[in-house]
């Protein structure tokens, strides 16, 4: 484990991308709404392929994290993507450098599925 852990990165994040936001309240764009409703004061990047282009709450969603600006990082990301993803999601993440991610997903080892969890751990 890295003794270094930045967590300024963590508690205070440049940019915050939303994975699987989407033009209504399903997905992550409730986290997109609470953001925003909550005045976070840096940019939120909303991503989701099948919505690109169009808005959420005010702001662009975007295809992926490559599609985004470049600047500010994306310090944190929240992933609202099915369980069967999200190992996919985090390892596209930790390619872009992002640091952390809050997973909100469900069907891992709560529900008897250890394996699809223990891939998270291998990032």
């Amino acid at each position: 484990m890295k003794d270094n852990i930045e967590f300024e990165r963590l508690f205070n994040p440049q940019a915050i991308a939303v994975i699987d936001a989407s033009v209504g309240m399903g997905g992550g764009s409730f986290f997109v709404q609470i953001l925003k409703n909550n005045k976070f004061p840096n940019p939120i990047y909303p991503v989701n392929p099948k919505y690109d282009g169009k808005n959420v709450f005010g702001c662009r969603i975007y295809g992926s994290v490559d599609t985004k600006p470049e600047d500010p990082p994306i310090d944190l990301a929240i992933v609202a993507v099915p369980a069967k993803f999200t190992p996919n999601v985090i390892e596209e993440l930790g390619k872009k450098d992002v640091k952390f991610a809050h997973i909100f997903s469900s069907g891992f080892s709560e529900v008897g599925n250890a394996l699809l969890e223990k891939k998270l751990f291998l990032f």
